[in-house]
């Protein structure tokens, strides 16, 4: 393993255990302040929240790949890449939904971050899922959402 492998594999669990400290943390904060029975703008606002969670989770491996790549040149972003802030969302925003590669590709180290924002984002987004689906549900609000 290379000296580049290993700071792509630190920068990677650095980036996760953030994120999901951060999802974590969230939506308890996000659970705590919501109504025990939700109306349809309380869920509303509970997707929002959550959307907007992710959405910085996304901005946070933006920011590895841009120090990963720009700083410390363990890898390269190659394709339909000019090195703007957007591609970094953009290319974030593909691995975390697991969408898949496309016209932009990672080489080097960057395929370890990559490949671990893949696994990351799935397991974040089926908390999210999980813990909605338990906010409506388990609430026994099922019955009053869906008649609205």
């Amino acid at each position: 393993m290379t000296w580049a492998e290993i700071y792509g594999l630190l920068i990677s669990l650095a980036t996760i255990v953030i994120c999901t400290t951060l999802h974590a943390s969230m939506l308890q904060k996000i659970g705590d302040s919501c109504p025990e029975s939700p109306n349809i703008f309380g869920i509303k606002r509970l997707m929002l929240l959550v959307i907007g969670l992710h959405m910085v989770e996304i901005l946070i491996f933006a920011g590895a790949y841009w120090l990963s790549w720009e700083i410390l040149g363990i890898g390269e972003i190659r394709g339909a890449f000019a090195g703007t802030a957007v591609d970094y969302v953009y290319f974030s925003l593909v691995c975390y939904t697991t969408i898949g590669f496309g016209d932009i590709t990672p080489e080097g180290a960057l395929r370890i971050l990559a490949g671990l924002e893949g696994i990351t984002g799935l397991v974040l987004i089926t908390w999210s899922a999980t813990f909605t689906f338990t906010f409506v549900i388990a609430r026994r609000e099922w019955h009053d959402f869906s008649k609205m």
